[in-house]
């Protein structure tokens, strides 16, 4: 599904500021941020991902993706539950040439596409379906999806996540990671080194 832009990286792709944060409220509801680096897409004029923000509460986990701008774009949101070695799904929705590393497998997708989002979950090692679709509302450039707490459970500090962003079949943006500035781990996977991207988790389990 994906393919490697033939301009290469832009001269904007910098090191990793990624950012991320993690709040309680009295009310039980918890609330995690991770800021990217704006300014990075990887297709000229592409989506850019700035931020993935998630509320949980007891009946409902609200999901929003803010872009830099409101350019037309398709969203994947990947969620590892555990951080356990091969207990998940490697591979990225839609056929792409990228996947996770074994730590980083995937019990849980988000897949935004025009005003239709697709909940899928792990069945077994390697496989996934389609749980449900959900209404996308999209104000400007945020995307917000509300998935119903039963079919999501878990504490949200303890997954990791990444998202990626494509226009077309191009991979345009994905949340850096903190270990590897995007230039680097993008010239890895463009040549060949390496396919997987790695997740952000909030704190060790």
């Amino acid at each position: 599904m994906f393919g490697a832009t033939a301009a290469g990286v832009p001269a904007s792709v910098h090191n990793s500021s990624t950012t991320t944060r993690a709040e309680s409220f009295p009310d039980g509801r918890e609330h995690i941020v991770i800021e990217d680096a704006v300014g990075d897409a990887l297709v000229p004029g592409g989506g850019d991902l700035k931020s993935l923000e998630v509320w949980a509460a007891t009946d409902s986990i609200h999901w929003v993706v803010t872009l830099a701008s409101s350019t037309p774009s398709s969203i994947e949101i990947y969620v590892d539950l555990n951080g356990q070695p091969n207990a998940g799904t490697p591979t990225f929705l839609g056929g792409s040439p990228y996947g996770t590393s074994p730590t980083d497998a995937w019990e849980y997708a988000i897949a935004m596409a025009g005003p239709v989002a697709t909940l899928y979950r792990t069945e077994s090692t390697g496989t996934y379906g389609i749980v449900q679709t959900f209404p996308v509302v999209i104000e400007g450039s945020r995307f917000h999806v509300t998935i119903p707490r039963d079919l999501m459970r878990g504490n949200p500090r303890r997954w990791g996540y990444q998202v990626l962003v494509t226009d077309g079949n191009r991979l345009s943006d994905f949340i850096d990671p903190l270990e590897i500035s995007q230039k680097d781990l993008w010239q890895d996977l463009s040549t060949g080194k390496r396919n997987d991207i790695p997740f952000i988790h909030i704190r060790s389990k």
